[in-house]
């Protein structure tokens, strides 16, 4: 296995604040980790608040540095998001990097409380209200970023806007519902960049990641042993989060904007990332189902 530690660029992150959503666990805490060891301010935003905040712990002890902390956040509510972002907006002028590095899969089809499709929600829906709804600080920030976790999955995903919340019978199917908002995660960099050309925003791959994702209770048996024959070749999550701070940190990826990653280099990703009317469409009906009509206004940069 090719170890990619040396090509992340170390930096002093101090009086930078980084969000780093789903970070109590796998790719998210070792983002966090490594983001820390730089001296940043580090937000974890996790959704399990005890496991938050041993996991802020682990890195306060790890690391020294006690600028780390947990708070709340469910990207399978909107009510969540908008009081994390309300919290976040009384507390701190400004915000420096934003990786949304949260996602699941869902073995079946389920409906959040807000009525919208589970996968829908928390992998595309939910980063970007959560984005829009910080952009008041990003703007502040002298060099701010959004780093977004997709993955090589979204080269099997298609944009159906007939059927974007899988109401057509049996048409659900876990890992078809992963590619397809992994897709959308690049569409909604393309965007971002266009409408926010003041932050530069990147998607990435991972890599294929030994992380909890793939062997969570609700996966059946033979699932399981498949992944974990499979892992056996994967890289670690200190591995898998590489790419993410390289995203966050380097001179070069703060040289260009709205890229596809993968282990640290920019590649292309499938063609209709880059079609602007589908990702504008995207965008204006996310924001209907996320119940966002306006960006906030306000927020100059630094």
């Amino acid at each position: 296995m090719i170890s990619l530690r040396l090509k992340v660029e170390e930096k002093d992150l101090t009086g930078k604040i980084a969000i780093v959503t789903g970070a109590n666990t796998g790719i998210g805490l070792e983002t966090a980790r490594m983001l820390a060891q730089m001296h940043a301010h580090v937000i974890l935003a996790c959704r399990n608040e005890e496991k938050g905040a041993l996991a802020a712990a682990d890195i306060v002890e790890t690391t020294g540095n006690k600028g780390v902390e947990s708070w709340p956040l469910d990207l399978s509510s909107f009510a969540s998001i908008h009081a994390f972002a309300e919290r976040f907006g009384k507390e701190h002028e400004k915000l420096d990097l934003l990786i949304n590095n949260a996602g699941l899969v869902m073995m079946e089809k389920a409906i959040t409380g807000d009525g919208i499709e589970m996968t829908l929600q928390v992998n595309h829906l939910s980063p970007l209200l959560l984005t829009n709804l910080l952009l008041p600080q990003l703007r502040r920030a002298a060099s701010p970023r959004v780093i977004n976790v997709s993955s090589v999955g979204h080269f099997d995903g298609v944009i159906n806007f007939g059927n974007l919340q899988y109401a057509k019978p049996g048409s659900y199917r876990a890992l078809k519902a992963y590619s397809d908002t992994k897709l959308m995660n690049i569409l909604f960099t393309e965007e971002l960049a266009r409408k926010e050309p003041g932050i530069i925003t990147h998607a990435l791959h991972p890599g294929f990641v030994k992380s909890d994702i793939w062997f969570r209770e609700d996966r059946p048996w033979y699932l399981k042993l498949v992944f974990r024959v499979a892992t056996l070749a994967a890289r670690d999550c200190v591995q898998g989060a590489m790419t993410t701070v390289h995203c966050a940190v380097s001179d070069k990826a703060g040289a260009s904007n709205a890229k596809y990653w993968d282990s640290c280099r920019q590649v292309e990703p499938k063609a209709v990332a880059h079609d602007r009317d589908v990702a504008k469409r995207l965008w204006e009906i996310s924001e209907e189902l996320a119940g966002l009509t306006n960006a906030p206004e306000g927020g100059e940069r630094a």
